[in-house]
């Protein structure tokens, strides 16, 4: 509770893209199959080369800015047969038309994917990669380990992804964004729910005090009468 969307980008945006051959930003539309025991078709954009490049950027996502957010990109990246190389996914955030940057000038954060050794077969994994904003600062997480954080120019107004290759030999590279999922934390809404439950609280309270105090009063009561017969069965 508390986390709510304000934009995403699902398998089936992504798929109907791919269709009507439509990028996002600089990523170009691509469909990805891995064939274990069945075969699972991923659509997404992303870049897939066998020449160094980049940085080529997504389209520019608009930041819920005054609040804590909370950015996953799923992504799917992986090499050819008999290729090496290295090919990353980054984000960055705008402030008034240029890319924010951190004190030692980085404007792009991220995670790199290596391989120095060719392989005789295709590799390909899934991972997810998750920014967490607060005011100018950003953590990063891949599969839910912390990456580091930094502190950015304020206000992160916006947000791009960019892929970036800066070697590759041999057959492709690839790396393939499948879905986009922005979320802010929706601080009054728990504010709401915790004074409801302060007030449920107060009221469970209230009714004990005065189930507690209706029984003391019939006890009184009972213990007044009892007084009363005794006296008069004395006279």
């Amino acid at each position: 509770m508390g986390w709510k969307t304000f934009f995403q980008m699902t398998q089936d945006q992504f798929k109907e893209k791919y269709e009507k051959g439509e990028k996002w930003g600089d990523l170009s539309p691509a469909l990805v199959q891995i064939t274990n025991a069945t075969t699972e078709s991923i659509y997404g954009a992303g870049v897939i080369t066998n020449t160094p490049g980049g940085p080529w950027y997504s389209a520019k996502v608009q930041h819920f800015v005054g609040a804590k957010t909370r950015l996953t990109c799923k992504h799917v990246c992986g090499f050819k047969a008999n290729t090496t190389g290295r090919i990353g996914v980054y984000i960055g955030f705008y402030k008034d038309g240029e890319l924010s940057k951190d004190p030692a000038g980085n404007n792009l954060f991220g995670i790199a994917y290596t391989l120095d050794e060719a392989k005789p077969y295709d590799i390909v994994e899934k991972h997810t990669f998750t920014v967490e904003t607060e005011n100018a600062k950003i953590t990063l997480y891949l599969d839910d380990a912390k990456l580091g954080e930094y502190y950015l120019e304020a206000p992160l107004n916006s947000f791009v992804y960019a892929i970036y290759v800066p070697q590759v030999s041999g057959d492709l590279t690839f790396l393939v964004i499948y879905e986009v999922k922005a979320e802010y934390y929706d601080v009054l809404e728990d504010m709401i729910a915790s004074m409801m439950n302060i007030m449920w609280i107060m009221i469970i309270v209230m009714m004990v005090i005065m189930g507690i105090t209706m029984l003391v009063r019939g006890f009184r009561r009972e213990r007044r009468e009892k007084a009363r017969k005794e006296a008069g069965q004395g006279g």
